[in-house]
């Protein structure tokens, strides 16, 4: 259940010269970070404490401490990045929004994550984070404002706050006690049976959020149109979601393996390129949880028509045509975090993805130099892990439903490479 406990917690929405990640090192921020988020959630904790019967109350103060517990370990671990350029226009667009907007509170804390999805969201004890991939992906401030404007709807709404305390009192309920004698007095099919009500608990929980994004799309407008940003973005905003919000790697053309490993020391062979045959595998997809049906984000075009619907401004906006030109800064600052993606899937230790990445820019011609340091100093961790046992720590195993052939590909050629030949292509580039 320790999923359900981080999913109640978090609202989301659908929504680099030198070689140097960003503030790898910078002890003091995160110990500052974590301090604020730590008082923030005793808080949270406190408010909450005596307003439910006593075992509803334990359990809110037991989940409040654990998820203490798993947030904090994502600063100790470096999953952000502070007083960068991406922080102060987060910042920046903060202010404004709560300068024009009475209701909203003034002690919000901004993180801005390495994560390179474009992404944002909202903790009930009002810790907002924002992906660097969201200002990657959007493509001006107006739709940077937009998704920041949805959190701060989805903290208004009180959302995360009442989906802890729903989820608290259902695990005390009659209901779920009786459900679990009933699974313990059952003879057979015990795994089954707690499955199915898993699941049908993650469809329930579903269908409440998709209501929940639908309020927080609408009261978010409501506090973008008061700013001097373009409030018509926000329907720009949601449509670019839809494309980014999950990052599945493809179009990694098979010559960019001869081009780039094809190295003095080292030979290119073919053999590396040899893949796995998965045809004699059946997957049974019934027993499997939709992605779907427990999505907290309803399909984009109902949220964007609701929108058009509820406001009369919005009703003859073509959402492809919404294109505003992004200023000198704001544009610097995407084309900073595009450069800064391997830096940050490095950081975050996701070396197999780092080394996709660097091919798939160099094969763009994007950065080119840049990118084959990052490519060895991700192989030379990889060959570390090789060595230790612990590659898969690192690096994806092939699960065909949910990747492309691309990157199939490049699973099958990681694991292909012996460790020596691992070895080599980390020290000719990073020489």
């Amino acid at each position: 259940m320790r999923f359900l406990l981080i999913f109640c917690f978090v609202f989301s929405s659908a929504f680099s010269q030198k070689n140097t990640t960003l503030d790898t090192l910078d002890h003091k921020h995160r110990k500052a970070s974590k301090e604020f988020f730590v008082n923030k959630l005793d808080r949270f904790g406190d408010e909450l404490n005596g307003k439910y019967s006593n075992k509803v109350n334990d359990e809110l103060q037991k989940n409040i401490e654990d998820f203490k517990t798993f947030f904090s370990k994502s600063i100790d671990r470096g999953e952000y990045v502070y007083n960068t350029p991406f922080n102060g226009k987060v910042e920046e667009i903060y202010t404004e929004i709560y300068q024009k907007n009475p209701t909203v509170p003034k002690d919000f804390q901004l993180l801005v994550s390495r994560n390179i999805s474009l992404n944002a969201f909202c903790l009930a004890n009002g810790t907002m984070v924002v992906n660097t991939g969201a200002i990657h992906y959007l493509e001006n401030e107006s739709q940077l404002a937009a998704i920041i404007c949805h959190e701060i709807a989805h903290k208004l709404l009180d959302h995360s706050e009442n989906g802890i305390v729903k989820s608290a009192i259902e695990k005390h309920s009659k209901e779920s006690k009786k459900e679990t004698r009933d699974i313990k007095r059952q003879k057979f099919n015990r795994q089954e049976r707690a499955f199915s009500i898993v699941k049908e608990k993650l469809f329930n929980h579903s269908k409440e959020n998709r209501k929940h994004e639908f309020e927080a799309d609408s009261v978010g407008f409501l506090l973008l149109r008061k700013t001097k940003y373009k409030p018509s973005e926000f329907l720009r905003a949601l449509d670019l979601s839809l494309q980014y919000d999950t990052i599945k790697p493809a179009n990694l053309d098979i010559g960019i393996y001869k081009e780039i490993f094809d190295i003095p020391d080292q030979p290119f062979q073919e053999k590396w390129l040899e893949k796995e045959d998965f045809t004699k595998y059946d997957y049974v997809y019934e027993e499997k949880i939709s992605s779907d049906s427990i999505s907290t984000h309803p399909e984009i075009v109902q949220r964007i028509e609701k929108l058009k619907t509820d406001f009369h401004e919005l009703r003859d906006v073509a959402v492809d045509t919404l294109k505003l030109t992004a200023n000198g800064e704001y544009a610097e600052l995407r084309a900073r975090a595009k450069k800064d993606q391997v830096a940050h899937l490095f950081a975050l230790k996701k070396y197999g993805f780092c080394i996709y990445l660097s091919l798939y820019r160099i094969q763009q011609s994007f950065e080119v130099e840049y990118h084959k340091d990052w490519l060895g100093k991700a192989f030379k961790e990889m060959h570390k892990a090789r060595k230790a046992y612990m590659a898969n720590k690192y690096l994806d195993r092939i699960n065909p439903e949910e990747q492309s052939e691309s990157y199939q590909q490049f699973i099958n050629f990681m694991w292909n490479l012996r460790l020596d030949e691992i070895h080599t292509i980390a020290e000719y580039y990073t020489r």
